[in-house]
C-alpha cells in the first residue's frame, strides 16, 4: 500500500509504503487484511450481544420455550454471518474501485446496516425463526418418545434375557409355566 501527501503531517502512517499485514494498517482497517479484521471484530462483538440479548429475553419471557430460544439463536446468528460476509464483500469491491481510505470501512457499515434490516423484514414476512423454532420443539418431541420407548426396552431386557437362558437350560417358559 502506498500512501501519498506530505509525510510530516500524518501521524500514525508516517511513511510511504506498507504492507497490507502492518499493524498500522489493520488497525485503521485499510486494506483487504484491515477491513477482514475489521468485519470480523464487529461481526463477534454482534454475536456476543445478540446471545447475551436472547438469552436474556429467554429468562425474562414467561412463555418461552428452549426450542424458542434455539431458533432464534440460530437464525440471528444465521443474519450475522450473512451481513458480515455481504458488508465484507461490499468493502472489498469499494476499496478496490476507490483510493478513499475511508470508503470502504463506510460500504461496509451501509451494506451490513441494509443487509441486517433486509433479513429482519424477510424473518417478519416470513417468519423463519417461527417455524425453526417449531422444527426444534417437533424434533425435540420425537427424541422424547423414542427414549421413552428405549426406555422400556432396556427395562424388559433383564426378564427377556433370564426367559431366554431358562428356555434354553431347562426348554421350561418362566412366563407359562404350565406349558399352556
Amino acid at each position: 500500500m502506498i500512501v501519498k501527501g506530505y509525510p510530516g503531517m500524518r501521524t500514525m502512517l508516517t511513511g510511504t509504503r506498507y504492507l497490507e499485514s502492518n499493524v498500522k494498517v489493520v488497525k485503521l482497517a485499510i486494506g483487504r487484511v484491515g477491513l477482514g479484521a475489521c468485519v470480523a471484530e464487529g461481526a463477534i462483538l454482534t454475536i456476543v450481544l445478540y446471545v447475551g440479548v436472547d438469552v436474556l429475553e429467554f429468562i425474562l419471557e414467561e412463555h418461552v420455550t428452549l426450542a424458542m430460544l434455539s431458533g432464534k439463536l440460530a437464525t440471528d446468528l444465521m443474519k450475522v454471518g450473512i451481513s458480515s460476509v455481504a458488508s465484507l464483500a461490499a468493502g472489498l469491491i469499494v476499496g478496490g474501485l476507490t483510493t478513499v481510505a475511508a470508503g470502504p470501512l463506510v460500504a461496509v457499515i451501509l451494506v451490513g446496516t441494509i443487509s441486517s434490516l433486509f433479513l429482519d423484514y424477510f424473518d417478519d414476512q416470513y417468519g423463519a425463526t417461527n417455524k425453526l423454532a417449531a422444527a426444534i420443539e417437533e424434533y425435540g418431541q420425537e427424541l422424547a418418545k423414542e427414549h421413552e420407548e428405549m426406555r422400556k426396552t432396556l427395562g424388559r431386557a433383564p426378564h427377556e434375557i433370564e426367559r431366554g437362558l431358562i428356555w434354553r437350560m431347562y426348554k421350561w417358559d418362566i412366563d407359562n409355566p404350565r406349558g399352556f
